[in-house]
């Protein structure tokens, strides 16, 4: 066990108590990413450093909040007697971004149900977490929070080989067989198992709507509430993964997974102004990305 309190009394002997808090945190998020290996060796790996500044966050690490931690880990390094250098924010942000990242949709579902299994005792892949994929789901396809927000109930549809979502607007989105079972199947719960604890939660808001409120005096939910979806599972991912979800990141995913299917001659960078709808400046910061993704996912195809 690592002993926050000594190394608060020799690093911050004044600390307030929202100091004393934050270090704590620190230290027991350190420790559930450190498994079993040293924290010695753990200090001198650049990608464990990397991690520190997650804390489970997906919306990007700060200055201050870099410089914060940047702190912390100067004085473990300090402490514990090890030569090693804090990763530049530039690279934290790097390695964060690739996190928030799969390769293609099912890699997406299926990660959702890992944590649902490592969470839930006797998980159900049909029913447990729908809401969840569902919100997951409706972003890849590239639906706002406002626009899930309003779904109603029958959005789905399908014919001999084809299925699909009406959006609000009225415009169809082809969508995974996958995805129309997970969709259908949320629409007929009147319940679900709340993440992490596993308990019991129904549904009360209006039922023409998708997504139900479960609270009597609100009828339907909000962008909050699509929001605190996501937070809750990322809450809920075991410290030990390399993954978490980003809402904002999904649709610019799909994107990525549709440009690498492109097997047109076009210069990539061509392809990425078609698909994600840009102009070159924007596209060659996107490559950026795109290339990790490529690299993370499609290393062995290169």
């Amino acid at each position: 066990m690592m002993d926050y309190k000594l190394f608060l009394t020799t690093y911050y002997p004044n600390a307030n108590d929202q100091r004393v808090d934050d270090v704590a945190r620190f230290f027991s998020y350190v420790e559930s990413i450190l498994d079993s290996k040293p924290i010695e060796e753990a200090l001198t790996d650049k990608g464990f450093l990397c991690k520190t500044f997650y804390l489970q966050e997906t919306s990007g690490i700060s200055k201050p909040h870099y410089l914060k931690i940047k702190d912390y880990l100067m004085n473990l390094f300090d402490y514990y007697k090890v030569k090693s250098e804090v990763p530049p924010r530039e690279d934290v942000i790097a390695s964060q971004t690739t996190i928030c990242y799969f390769k293609d949709l099912d890699n997406l579902l299926d990660f959702i149900d890992y944590v649902g299994e490592v969470r839930l005792s006797n998980y159900n892949k049909r029913v447990d977490l729908a809401n969840i994929k569902t919100v997951a789901a409706l972003g890849w396809y590239g639906l706002t929070t406002q626009e899930i927000t309003i779904l109603p109930r029958f959005c789905v549809g399908r014919n001999d080989t084809e299925f699909w979502l009406a959006k609000p607007d009225g415009t169809r989105v082809a969508i995974s067989e996958r995805v129309f079972n997970i969709i259908s199947t949320l629409r007929s719960l009147d319940e679900y198992r709340g993440l992490p604890s596993g308990r019991k939660i129904i549904f009360k808001g209006d039922d023409t709507y998708l997504f139900r409120a479960t609270t009597a005096t609100c009828e339907s939910i909000t962008e909050d509430h699509i929001i605190q979806i996501i937070r809750r599972f990322n809450g809920a991912i075991p410290p030990t993964c390399n993954n978490a979800l980003n809402f904002r990141k999904l649709r610019k995913n799909a994107l990525f997974e549709i440009v690498y299917n492109d097997n047109s001659d076009e210069l990539l960078v061509h392809k990425i102004m078609k698909h994600m709808e840009c102009n070159r400046r924007v596209a060659q910061g996107y490559k950026l990305e795109y290339d990790r993704w490529v690299e993370l996912y499609h290393k062995d195809e290169i």
